[in-house]
């Protein structure tokens, strides 16, 4: 039987090692997860699957709300803490907490709860994902349209060419002729 003086204190489980974080100081990792790429690097099926699940309509109206995505981007910058949210976006308690009900009784989605402020954010990124590529694609069908129209453009000059000259030929060929016709009759 060991006596307490013959424990060195590296091994005494009742004596805490210094910790190396100060209270209340906030962890940052040094390199954070970019979901963006990791998002937009799966299929668009996969991407539309995960999206049907949910009423995108109502979502979409609130992810073009400035406001209400300002209120949701703060609250889950300040670790999802109505308090800390409130007094650094200089909201009033109340109003942020009216915002994030509003939201969950339009969407189900109660931002309050980390698994569901989570998936709100993962459907904002999808829906920006979706809309950069609907622009992207505009964009493409403006440049195909532009690029056909561009080429009828170019065969409708060629046809007026073509026609000034045939045109020109056929004066040309009647000139020759009269040339010809008048020369027989000098003869």
């Amino acid at each position: 039987m060991s006596t307490k003086d013959d424990r060195s204190s590296a091994n005494a489980p009742w004596i805490k090692p210094p910790s190396k974080f100060k209270r209340r100081q906030i962890v940052r990792p040094s390199a954070t997860v970019d979901v963006y790429s990791i998002l937009v690097q799966l299929p668009r099926e996969s991407r539309d699957r995960i999206m049907q699940s949910y009423r995108m309509s109502t979502l979409e109206k609130l992810f073009r709300n400035e406001d209400i995505m300002a209120t949701v981007d703060g609250f889950i910058k300040y670790g999802l803490n109505i308090s800390e949210t409130s007094r650094r976006t200089f909201m009033h308690r109340n109003s942020l907490m009216y915002r994030l009900n509003k939201i969950r009784d339009l969407t189900g989605l109660d931002i309050r709860m980390f698994e569901c402020a989570q998936t709100f954010k993962i459907l904002h990124i999808l829906y920006q994902i979706r809309e950069k590529e609907r622009e992207e694609e505009l964009a493409r069908l403006a440049a195909e349209e532009k690029k056909a129209k561009d080429e009828q453009e170019r065969l409708k000059r060629e046809e007026e060419q073509r026609v000034r000259n045939e045109k020109e030929m056929r004066k040309l060929a009647k000139e020759a002729q009269e040339r010809v016709v008048n020369n027989k009759s000098e003869d």
